[in-house]
């Protein structure tokens, strides 16, 4: 069973409702308009699950769908006045604008980015942001799955 079944299933487990999944073409389009190129595993991530919708599991994390999923700058500059101010990480991570968040744990204490490139990349660094504190967790979506999968203490800053 790959990782996005496992990922399925585990949220069916737990009740979490998932939402329609995205089509091909709205993952295009995404892609069009932002002048980027979502990995195949992300690709596949949206159209066969899409996120939580808002809901998280038992350990608090909240999986994004494609139309929740924006650029960090945007979701963390919304963090000037929170607490962790989560704004402060922009001047500290080069090229900011290219990672675009796709969960959260603990009702946003910490951000999980992804960072994306206008053309195919063999890696695509997640990263984990939390106020002015981050760190590379994993080469790939489908890495990051498998911590989530695994309960890695990893994915926590």
């Amino acid at each position: 069973m790959n990782n996005l079944s496992k990922l399925n299933s585990l949220w069916k487990d737990l009740k979490i409702r998932t939402v329609e999944t995205a089509t091909e073409s709205q993952v295009a389009e995404l892609e069009v308009s932002h002048n980027l190129q979502l990995p195949q595993d992300l690709r596949d991530y949206f159209t066969a699950i899409n996120g939580t919708d808002g809901e998280s599991d038992n350990e608090l994390f909240s999986f994004y769908t494609l139309a929740q999923f924006q650029a960090a700058t945007q979701v963390l500059g919304a963090w000037q006045n929170g607490i962790p101010r989560h704004s402060d990480v922009l001047d500290k991570i080069h090229g900011i604008e290219t990672y675009y968040v796709f969960a959260d744990y603990f009702i946003s204490l910490t951000f999980y980015a992804i960072k994306l490139y206008p053309t195919a990349s063999a890696e695509n660094e997640v990263y984990a942001i939390c106020g002015r504190d981050y760190k590379v967790i994993a080469k790939s979506f489908s890495e990051f799955i498998d911590m989530y999968l695994q309960q890695s203490a990893e994915l926590i800053i």
